[in-house]
C-alpha cells in the first residue's frame, strides 16, 4: 500500500486497443494477495505462459474485475470512449451489480454485447487507488496514478496485462470457429498482412472495426 488511506491498490490495462477487429478488453486486477515473481508483463511472456499464470491466478484465488467492449461501440464512440467504458465495467464489481465470470463465457460470448465480468469474492466498495498502465488521465471519481511502461514496471499492472491478454485471446479463439476465413486464433484480430489479405478476398464482418480498417483501405 502506498499511504494508509487506501485499503487497496488496484492494477489496469487492456488488450486490443490497437486490434482491427475484435473487442476490447480491460483488466482491474486487485491488491488482496502477493504478485509472485514470475508475473511479468504480457507482452514479453509466450501464450503458454500466459495461460499457465493465469491458471494460478483462479486457483489461487485472486481477484480482478473485466471489461468487454464490442467492436461495434468502438466504431460508434471511437477508442478512447471505448477505453472509458472498459475501464468502468472492470471496476463494476466493487458496485452492487456485475456478473460472475465463468469460462463458459468464452463459448457464449456476443459480439454486440459490453460485459462486466469478475472473478473473486465480492468486495465492499472503499477506498482504493488505481495504477494504470500509460498516461491516461480520464478515470473519473478514482484516485488514479497513471504509470508509462507500468505493464513491465508494477507488479499489479503486469497481473492486469496478463489477464486481459488472456481473456481476448480466448475470445478471439473461439469466435475463429465462426469466423475460419479470417485465421483469428493466429491474428488475434490484428492487422497482420496476413489478415489484410483475407478481408481483401473475403471482405469484412461484423466483428471488425470498420473505422480502423477504413484507415487502411
Amino acid at each position: 500500500m502506498l499511504n494508509g488511506e487506501n485499503k487497496l491498490i488496484i492494477g489496469i490495462d487492456e488488450a486490443g486497443r490497437g486490434a482491427i477487429a475484435g473487442p476490447l478488453v480491460t483488466c482491474s486486477f486487485v491488491s488482496i494477495k502477493k504478485i509472485p515473481s514470475f508475473v511479468k508483463d504480457s507482452k514479453i511472456l509466450t501464450e503458454e505462459k500466459r495461460e499457465e499464470i493465469f491458471k494460478y491466478f483462479l486457483d489461487n484465488n485472486y481477484s480482478f474485475g473485466i471489461g468487454v467492449v464490442s467492436p461495434s461501440y468502438i466504431d460508434k464512440y471511437g477508442i478512447i470512449e471505448a477505453l472509458k467504458l472498459s475501464i468502468k465495467l472492470s471496476l463494476d464489481f466493487l458496485c452492487e451489480n456485475c456478473f460472475i465470470f465463468d469460462d463458459s463465457f468464452f463459448k457464449n460470448y456476443e459480439i454486440y454485447k459490453n460485459y462486466s465480468l469478475f472473478f473473486g469474492e465480492k468486495m465492499k466498495k472503499e477506498p482504493f487507488l488505481i495504477l494504470i498502465d500509460g498516461n491516461l488521465t480520464f478515470i473519473e471519481n478514482y484516485r488514479t496514478i497513471s504509470i508509462i511502461d507500468g505493464d513491465c514496471k508494477i507488479p499489479i499492472i503486469s497481473a492486469a496485462s496478463i489477464v486481459a491478454k488472456v481473456v481476448r485471446d480466448r475470445i478471439m479463439k473461439n469466435l475463429d470457429e465462426k469466423y475460419e476465413k479470417y485465421n483469428f486464433k493466429l491474428n488475434k484480430g490484428y492487422g497482420t498482412n496476413e489478415h489484410f489479405k483475407r478481408i481483401s478476398i473475403f471482405g469484412i464482418t461484423d466483428f471488425h472495426r470498420k473505422t480502423f480498417i477504413k484507415e487502411v483501405f
